[in-house]
């Protein structure tokens, strides 16, 4: 065994993208980028099954990914409601990494300040003001962070994201 956390290895591109209600269209646009990029992006919206117990399946979820992404927003930061456990459960879930292990990162959809202090020194992604560049700029780093260790297929789709009329 090389180390590596057990789920990482069987949920080695899957990521988990954590939003408040109002940052949906948002959080649906960087889980299409993610999916074209080639990672497994999980969204509630699209994997809860009618019948399911929602916060087990959310906090299962976030487990067994290999990241989670936060959306902050100024909706979200200050929002009273489950997005904020969301947050903290993912705060427990990265305790387990190393500290030289990618699994939280934070990306703000807006000037929004991070409230959590556990959060200060990890760097984030902007993907604001929403333009088409600064939007795949954003995207760019938060690939690169997914490919900084286990997964490293994306590595030439980055490009792509990047520069469509590359190819």
């Amino acid at each position: 065994m090389d180390g590596a956390h057990p789920e990482a290895k069987s949920q080695g591109n899957t990521v988990f993208i954590s939003y408040a209600r109002e940052d949906v269209d948002a959080a649906k646009r960087l889980q299409k980028d993610l999916k074209d990029a080639g990672l497994n992006p999980w969204l509630d919206k699209e994997e809860l099954l009618p019948g399911q117990i929602w916060e087990n399946q959310i906090e299962d979820a976030i487990s067994k990914s290999r990241y989670f992404i936060p959306l902050f927003s100024k909706t979200s930061v200050d929002k009273i409601g489950y997005v904020q456990s969301e947050f903290k459960f993912a705060l427990d879930v990265l305790k387990r990494y190393p500290p030289n292990k990618i699994f939280y990162i934070p990306v703000r959809l807006d000037d929004c300040k991070i409230h959590y202090k556990e959060l200060k020194p990890i760097h984030r992604a902007d993907l604001f003001p929403v333009d088409d560049i600064v939007w795949k700029e954003g995207v760019n780093q938060i690939l690169r962070a997914t490919t900084s260790d286990d997964f490293r297929s994306t590595t030439t789709i980055v490009t792509f994201v990047c520069n469509p009329g590359s190819m």
